[in-house]
């Protein structure tokens, strides 16, 4: 199983991928328009949420995240 995140400080690809699992890869979950700690609303992407919000979607197993800076996001199967 592979998690996986980069960023250039401006955008950020993020994996949540497995290769012949019993079980599915290590969860991925992402929030939009949320606001973390008093600053602007944005795009989170972890592992687990980590507050409770309906903003939280669970990423499917084989995807690739793209998070533009406009706050687009981009999901490609891997």
């Amino acid at each position: 199983t592979l998690n996986l995140a980069l960023t250039d400080g401006e955008t950020v690809l993020a994996t949540r991928h497995g290769i012949r699992l019993a079980k599915p890869p290590l969860s991925l979950y992402l929030a939009r328009g949320v606001r973390v700690a008093g600053a602007a609303k944005g795009t989170v992407v972890a592992s687990e949420p980590f507050f409770p919000d309906p903003a939280w979607e669970e990423v499917p197993p084989g995807t690739l995240l793209v998070v533009r800076p406009d706050g687009r996001v981009e999901r490609t199967a891997i």
